[in-house]
């Protein structure tokens, strides 16, 4: 029983995973970031793009 203790202490692919989902999440957070920072401005400008092609159809 100690050695089956001693050997999951040792064991770091647990550790690996949570590396890797803290890392993703991150990540995540910040694609998530920009976007919300970034979509008045994106909005913006597609409605001006929208308005000089309907302009040139014209």
């Amino acid at each position: 029983m100690y050695k089956r203790i001693k050997g999951f202490a040792k064991d770091e692919n647990g550790a690996v995973t949570v590396d890797w989902i803290v890392l993703t999440a991150s990540i995540m957070l910040l694609g998530v970031l920009t976007l919300s920072l970034t979509n008045g401005g994106i909005q913006t400008q597609a409605e001006k793009v929208r308005d000089g092609i309907l302009a040139a159809d014209d």
